[in-house]
């Protein structure tokens, strides 16, 4: 007797069987290597922002215990940021990230950026490439010229120093989120949920890191439909402990809002 010279061989519904399982098993495990990749993205920041909070900390102590500036003019060279100086001999500016005020304690530019951040756009102000940090300071540290003193951080674990930022500008015929070095509770930069969609993460007065939800919520209630759609796009918003309540609510209306973002034991309107 002969053997049959297709009896090994697959049949059709063998073959889309096979496919089946393959696409399948891709759809649930794509996801997870997603997820896995964006978990490892944010313990990557959360790192990044407990060295620069850190250093911010060793900041303070050696210059008489007051916090850095938001930027220093520096003559003939340009403004001094915490993540390198702008340099005025050319426009658009060009920044040196190994100049900022910080870098002599994190001597690693690396870790003063977040992964997760590289689709945001810089501005037109800059030059092609120049780094400009998705890091922001908490402006509410820069309200005066004056340097603030750390004694007037009353409760500096739940005061917010820096943390993943962003904003959204008019580029090129359309709305893009770009980077900003300003976190702000009221205007300006906003927090970026840009791990998972609905969390950031931030560095605190006393040196720790940790991760935050944000809320699309910063101008409140009476913020216009548009913006707030333009921020849910973006996953723009602020880090809120309390849900937003008017001043006529609650006196406390500032302290309240604005909790993670407080300089003082009670802020007022």
């Amino acid at each position: 007797m002969q053997s049959n010279p297709f009896k090994s061989a697959f049949t059709l519904i063998e073959l889309l069987v096979v496919i089946a399982i393959i696409a399948i098993l891709a759809a649930i495990l794509f996801p997870v290597f997603a997820q896995a990749r964006d978990s490892a993205k944010k313990a990557s920041c959360l790192s990044n922002l407990k060295q620069v909070s850190l250093a911010t900390v060793m900041y303070v102590t050696d210059y008489d215990d007051v916090y850095p500036k938001a930027q220093f003019l520096h003559p003939g060279h340009g403004y001094g940021y915490w993540y390198g100086m702008q340099i005025f001999a050319v426009y658009p500016y060009k920044i040196d990230p190994t100049q900022g005020y910080l870098y002599p304690y994190i001597k690693n530019t690396a870790i003063q950026d977040c992964l997760a951040a590289r689709e945001l756009a810089i501005s037109t102000s800059l030059q092609p490439g120049s780094f400009m940090p998705a890091y922001g300071l908490n402006s509410e540290f820069f309200n005066s010229t004056l340097p603030y003193e750390a004694s007037r951080v009353v409760s500096p674990a739940e005061t917010l120093w820096i943390g993943d930022s962003g904003d959204y500008s008019w580029i090129s015929g359309s709305y893009r989120l770009v980077r900003t070095s300003a976190l702000s509770a009221s205007s300006g930069g906003m927090a970026h949920a840009r791990h998972s969609g609905t969390v950031c993460v931030v560095g605190w007065a006393d040196g720790h890191a940790s991760v935050q939800r944000v809320s699309p919520d910063i101008y409140g209630p009476t913020t216009s439909p548009v913006i707030l759609e333009r921020m849910k796009t973006f996953n723009l918003g602020v880090i809120r402990k309390y849900p937003y309540l008017s001043y006529s609510e609650n006196p406390n209306y500032y302290e309240i809002n604005a909790y993670y973002y407080r300089v003082t034991q009670k802020m007022t309107p």
